[in-house]
């Protein structure tokens, strides 16, 4: 399972437990569910959005011997 499946089965994971017990609660309780779950969610998002190794940046070295 690749990083990218792995987040998705989760983010699809918390949202189906945040709705299954919002079903059940108080309006309070729900909407402090809902934020809760839709601000992990949108962490999850970002990180599955994010590479998995950073690009390199190329970097000029300048030669010290050319002036001797």
């Amino acid at each position: 399972m690749t990083r990218i499946v792995a987040l998705r089965a989760s983010i699809i994971t918390l949202t189906l437990l945040t709705g299954s017990i919002s079903l059940g609660s108080h309006a309070t309780v729900l909407t402090a569910l809902l934020l809760i779950s839709a601000s992990v969610a949108m962490l999850l998002f970002v990180l599955a959005l994010a590479p998995a190794h950073a690009a390199p940046i190329p970097v000029r070295v300048r030669d010290r011997r050319i002036g001797r």
